[in-house]
C-alpha cells in the first residue's frame, strides 16, 4: 500500500482567510512484520513515508510529532528508531514496556512533559523521544540529550522510515501504521491544569520555540472547541501570551473541558491540544459548597483523583471529592450518604484548614445519619469528604444532608418532683422557653411523668421543622419548646 498524505491548509494559502491551520500531516498504513530476536543482524521492520512540499526543517518550521501503533505482547523487546531523508537517525524507545503489550496511538513530541521510558503500556499517551543517541542500534547515552530539533537543517522533503527490531528470543510482532507532522505554527503540549478557587483553575503548557499568543477555550464536558479566534458551541475563549494562563468565570458546581491552541500571527492557528478537566470538589481549593447544592446531590468519583489518601488514620486510595458547609452556634447538621455502587470510606471534621482538623466520625461503606450541633460557640466550616480505601473502590454516591436553623431542644430530663415544682433538664437546642400549665391539679407518678415527656419529645420531633409548634401543652405537667 502507497503511504499517503494529509495537508492542512499551509500558510501561503491563508491569505484572506479569517483562520487556518498551517500543519501538514503524512501518513504509511504499511504493514510490516517484526521479526523475532533480530536487531543483531540489523533486521528491521521498516514503514516508509515520502514527503513533499516541506523543505528545509528549522524554527518556526520543524516536526510537531510523530505517531505510531505497534502490535507486540512483549514490548520491552522492542527498539524504535526514526531516520530521516538524508541518513540521521534518532533513538525513539528502547525496551521500554517490560513484558507489556502493544504500542497504542503512541505520540512523540519535543515538548511533552513525560520521556517514553516513564510510560507503561500501551504507551497511548504523549512522550518525549528516549533521545539518548543517533544511530540505528544505539542503546547508550544521557537520556533526552537529542529530540525532534536534533532534524532541524534537514531537508523534510524525501523518504522518512520508522525502523522497529526485537532484540529477544521468543516473541513477534506487527508494525501497523505511523504518520510525521510538520508545522511552522506548534500546538502547546504538556497541559496541566491546577485548581485555584471553586471557580477559578491554572492552566500551564510547554510549547518549546514558540513565538505566538495562546487561546485557552473552556466548555462543559464533551463540548467540541472551536478553530482559530472563534470558539466552539458553549466555549470559552480566554488569552495569554505565555504559562500559565489564568482561566476564571466557571461556575463552582460546573465540571469542564479545556483546550489550548497557539495563535501564530498573520491568521494561522495550531490545532488544539486536550482536554484537561475541571470538576468542582476534586481538591480542598474548589471543595463543593453544600448550600449551592439541593439536596440529595448524586455524583460520581471514578474521573476524579486521589488527591487525599491519609484520613482517619489509615492510607486510602480510592478517589475522592471535597464537600463543605458554614454552621453558625446552635445549628444543626444532618448528613448522610443514601446510597452508593462502590465501597466508600468518609470522614466528617470541622475546624482548621480543609479538610478539617477535628474529626466528627469516619465512617466505612456507611449510610447511617450523622448528626452534629456546632455547640462551640463560634461558627465553624464542617467538611465531608466522601472516598474509597482502595484505588479501584470508586463510583456513583448519592449525599443527602439538611442544616437546622433552630433545632428543637433534646434529651429531656424531669427530677426532683414535688406536689407543686419540679426540674426539667434539656440539652440545648436553640433559645428555650419554659412554659408551665395553669391547670395542675395532682401529681403524676415519676414513671408516667417520663413516659409523658418522651411521647412529648418524639410528639415534637415529629412535627419540626413544620412551622410553629402547639401551644397548648402536652404534658399535664408542664414543657418546653424552642423559640423561633
Amino acid at each position: 500500500m502507497k503511504p499517503f498524505f494529509t495537508t492542512l491548509l499551509a500558510a501561503c494559502l491563508c491569505l484572506g482567510v479569517h483562520s487556518c491551520l498551517s500543519a501538514q500531516t503524512f501518513t504509511s498504513n504499511t504493514v510490516a512484520l517484526i521479526p523475532d530476536n533480530a536487531c543483531g543482524s540489523s533486521n528491521y521492520a521498516a514503514s516508509p513515508i515520502t514527503v513533499s512540499g516541506i523543505g528545509l526543517l528549522g524554527a518556526p518550521l520543524v516536526i510537531d510529532r510523530i505517531s505510531f501503533n505497534i502490535a507486540h505482547d512483549w514490548v520491552g523487546d522492542l527498539r524504535v528508531y526514526l531516520e530521516a531523508p538524508d541518513g540521521k537517525v534518532l533513538e525513539i524507545s528502547t525496551e521500554n514496556g517490560l513484558n507489556g503489550d502493544n504500542y497504542t496511538n503512541t505520540i512523540i513530541r519535543s515538548d511533552a512533559l513525560l520521556s517514553i521510558t516513564q510510560g507503561v503500556a500501551p504507551f497511548n499517551s504523549t512522550y518525549k523521544p528516549e533521545g539518548r543517541c543517533t544511530s540505528l542500534g544505539c542503546a547508550s547515552g544521557t537520556l533526552s540529550q537529542y529530540n525532534l530539533s536534533y532534524f532541524n537543517g534537514t531537508n523534510a522533503n524525501g523518504v522518512w522510515y520508522l525502523k522497529v527490531c526485537d532484540n529477544a528470543d521468543g516473541n513477534t510482532g506487527i508494525f501497523n501504521n505511523w504518520s510525521i507532522s510538520f508545522t511552522n505554527c506548534q500546538a502547546p503540549d504538556g497541559l496541566a491544569r491546577t485548581y485555584v478557587s471553586p471557580t477559578a483553575a491554572s492552566l500551564a503548557f510547554n510549547c518549546a520555540g514558540c513565538a505566538g499568543s495562546y487561546i485557552a477555550e473552556y466548555g462543559p464536558i464533551g463540548f467540541t472547541p472551536g478553530v482559530g479566534g472563534s470558539p466552539g458551541a458553549g466555549g470559552t475563549l480566554v488569552t495569554g501570551t505565555a504559562s500559565p494562563i489564568a482561566i476564571t468565570g466557571l461556575s463552582p458546581t460546573g465540571s469542564y473541558d479545556i483546550y489550548l491552541r497557539q495563535a501564530c500571527g498573520g491568521g494561522m492557528y495550531s490545532v488544539n491540544a486536550g482536554p484537561v478537566k475541571f470538576y468542582p470538589g476534586e481538591v480542598c481549593a474548589n471543595a463543593l459548597d453544600l448550600s449551592l447544592l439541593t439536596s440529595p446531590y448524586s455524583n460520581n468519583t471514578v474521573p476524579m483523583a486521589n488527591d487525599y489518601n491519609s484520613m482517619c488514620g489509615t492510607d486510602l486510595g480510592g478517589n475522592d471529592q471535597l464537600f463543605y458547609i458554614v454552621v453558625p452556634p446552635n445549628y444543626k447538621l444532618e448528613i448522610r450518604q443514601v446510597s452508593n455502587n462502590y465501597t466508600s470510606y468518609t470522614r466528617l471534621a470541622y475546624g482548621g484548614a480543609c479538610p478539617g482538623t477535628t474529626e466528627i466520625g469516619c465512617y466505612f461503606n456507611d449510610t447511617q445519619l450523622k448528626i452534629w450541633q456546632n455547640n462551640t460557640g463560634i461558627t465553624q466550616t464542617v467538611y465531608w469528604q466522601q472516598d474509597a480505601y482502595y484505588s479501584y473502590y470508586n463510583g456513583s454516591f448519592t449525599l443527602a444532608w439538611t442544616l437546622y436553623a433552630c433545632p428543637p431542644p433534646s434529651n429531656l430530663i424531669s427530677s426532683g418532683i414535688t406536689s407543686n415544682a419540679a426540674a426539667l433538664s434539656w440539652t440545648m437546642g436553640g433559645t428555650v422557653i419554659q412554659e408551665w400549665s395553669t391547670g395542675c391539679c395532682r401529681v403524676l407518678p415519676l414513671y408516667l411523668l417520663l413516659v409523658r415527656a418522651l411521647h412529648w419529645f418524639v410528639c415534637l420531633l415529629s412535627r419540626w421543622p413544620s412551622a410553629g409548634y402547639p401551644h397548648s401543652p402536652v404534658m399535664t405537667f408542664g414543657y418546653a419548646k424552642t423559640a423561633a
